[in-house]
Order: structure tokens, then sequence, then C-alpha cells
């Protein structure tokens, strides 16, 4: 039997998107709540989530109060199923599989990735990182609340970069974007700090830093790079790709559905400050986190029909790179985002390539 929930989303998807069949939906997923541990109940508030987070639905919220009341419904909904940044992108990929996520610009050559596509690649990234990535080495009196590998991104920003964040971020994996400007005694500091177990890199020169780390930090980790390199097949060296490629959807499929499953308050990411002024801080954030920030912006600044964003990313630091992708990932409206713009292709041939209308 259907729950008055999924009658009454039903019944928005017909229309028309009045301020009173908004109210009601809100009040049904509130309703609906209690009951979030059973798999029809928890259908139907992920789909809440998917449906409302749409402009029709936050245009039809009269004001603030309205918005407010919908956001706190939200992140209640979002508690009671576990609801993460993997849900979210999966439910994107599903709704919008070729709506473009990511654009890359490198001359005259455009490259798109769609929700499908990037999803497709971080799946297949985080079943590498889960099946050989070594889980910490930690004492015995200390808890472990993140399972799994840790990794570190040491890489300019880039497509490439961004699926490896992604795939830890929607796949359970606690991973940190590196500043690649940081100092070896900064970058030694954080792996010991967080028992990273895993770094990936870009180039060559980045690849020389991290052996040299290895040597220097409490414990060892595998290095996986993005590029072709000849220390590729040393112990500890590993490509990416070559790793990524062979495996088919069963196998990613039966690699993640394996996996531990981490609770929301648990850290996902740890973004750090540049070190300029000493040690450089760690900022943690969990899923809840992550997720909550796209319903928040939503009540704050509910999208007209059609918005289109652009988020070009020229080249700066990783930390902040890694919000704004993450923001992208989770866009009710898919924006188009520019991770990969080397220079000297100015900015403002990537914004009329992408004609943004907000």
């Amino acid at each position: 039997m259907n729950t008055d929930l999924e009658r009454l989303l039903a019944g928005w998807e017909q229309g028309p998107a009045t301020a009173e069949a908004a109210h009601n939906l809100v009040s049904a997923a509130a309703a609906t709540l209690p009951d979030a541990a059973l798999p029809q109940p928890a259908s139907a508030l992920r789909r809440f989530l998917g449906v409302t987070r749409k402009p029709d639905f936050l245009c039809a919220l009269p004001d603030a109060d309205a918005r407010e009341e919908w956001f706190e419904t939200c992140l209640a909904v979002v508690d009671a199923i576990g609801f993460d940044l993997g849900d979210l992108l999966e439910q994107r990929a599903d709704e919008a599989p070729d709506h473009i996520l990511f654009r890359t610009h490198i001359g005259a050559d455009r490259d798109d990735w769609s929700f499908l596509r990037v999803r497709e690649l971080a799946r297949a990234t985080a079943a590498v990182l889960w099946r050989d990535g070594p889980p910490p080495r930690l004492a015995d009196d200390v808890a472990n609340p993140v399972p799994g590998p840790r990794v570190g991104i040491l890489c300019n920003n880039g497509l490439a970069s961004a699926v490896c964040d992604l795939a830890c971020l929607t796949e359970g994996i606690l991973v940190a974007p590196l500043n690649i400007h940081f100092k070896e005694e900064h970058l030694g500091w954080i792996f010991d700090r967080l028992v990273l177990t895993v770094a990936i890199c870009d180039n060559a020169d980045r690849l020389d830093q991290l052996i040299a780390l290895r040597d220097k930090v409490k414990r060892p980790f595998v290095i996986y790079t993005l590029m072709s390199d000849p220390r590729v097949g040393r112990p500890g060296i590993k490509r990416l790709e070559a790793e990524r490629s062979p495996l088919g959807a069963a196998e990613i499929d039966g690699i993640l559905s394996d996996r531990p499953r981490r609770n929301l308050r648990d850290p996902a990411t740890v973004m750090f400050t540049s070190g300029s002024t000493g040690l450089p801080k760690g900022v943690a954030f969990t899923q809840r986190n992550l997720v909550s920030k796209r319903f928040a912006r939503a009540a704050a600044l509910p999208p007209s029909a059609g918005t289109r964003c652009c988020s070009a990313i020229c080249r700066c630091s990783t930390p902040s790179a890694a919000s704004w992708r993450c923001w992208a990932a989770s866009s009710g409206e898919a924006p188009t985002s520019s991770p990969t713009i080397p220079p000297p292709t100015p900015c403002s041939t990537c914004w009329a390539r992408s004609r943004p209308r907000a």
C-alpha cells in the first residue's frame, strides 16, 4: 500500500506546483520519519529528497520560514535513512545521466563528462582503493572510526584528481586533498597525523617527493600515479589506470557492496590550510556536513528553473577546488564545471564557451 508521502509525491509530479502542495509534502515527510527503517518508507523519503531539491519545488515555498522548515525536514531525513554524498551522486546519475558535470578545456579541445560517466569512473577508482589500499595500522588502544584505506591526493587540480576525490567521498574512503606547495615537513606531519596509507600523484616531480617522503614517515604508504612512469612496478608504486581498466562492472559491484558502511558523522575528508604561518591546520568534514550543505544552499538561495552555474577552477589550490567539486556533484541543477583550465587559456574564454546564466 502506498504511503501518504508516496501519494503526494506522485501528485506533485503531475502538478501544479503550489505552496499548499509543497507544504503538504514536507508535512508528509516529517510524519513518515518514525518508519524510516522500513524499506517502503525509506524509499519514499529518498525520493522526497530527490524531488524537493528541484527548482519547481523550492520556488513554490512561499518564504524563508517555509524553506527553513523544508531544510530541517531534509536534514532529519538524511539522518534517518543515512543518505550520503554517494547516494546523492547516484540519484543525479540515475535522473540525468547525460547532464554535464565536468567540462574540460585544453586549448581548442573540449571534453564533456556527464554525471553517469563520472560516477562510473569514480566507482572503478574506489574499487581499486578498497581492494588494494591497505588499512591503517593503529595502536591497540586507538579506536578506528574510519575503516579502510586513507588517501592523500597530491595533484594539480584537474579531472583525474577530481574523480579520485569523488571516488573517496562517495564510497566511504577518508581523503585529504593536499596542497602541491606544501613543504616536505608539512606533508610528513599530515601523513603521520592522519595515518594515510595511500597517496595519489600526477607527475614525476611529485612522485619523487612521495618516494622520498615514504622513507621519513612513521608508516609506509602505497603510491598510485595518474601518469606513465618508469618507476611504476617497483614495490608500492602502481599506475591507477592499469589497476582500474581491467575491472568489470560485476567485480566493481562486488567490491563496493562488501565494503564497510560508515556513520554519517564519521570524518569523510580533511582539508588543510596553506601552512604559511606554521603547521597546516586541518578541518574535518563528515558526510553529514557535505550533504547538508547541498540542502542548506538550496534553502538559502533557491535556483530558478534552467539555471546553469559555471565553476571555473583555474589551477587553484586543491582544497578550494575540492570543495567546488563537492558542490558541483551535489547540485540539483547539473552545473558546468571546468576542473582543467591550464594557463594560458583565459577564464573569459571558458566563460564564453560555457555560457552560464547564473
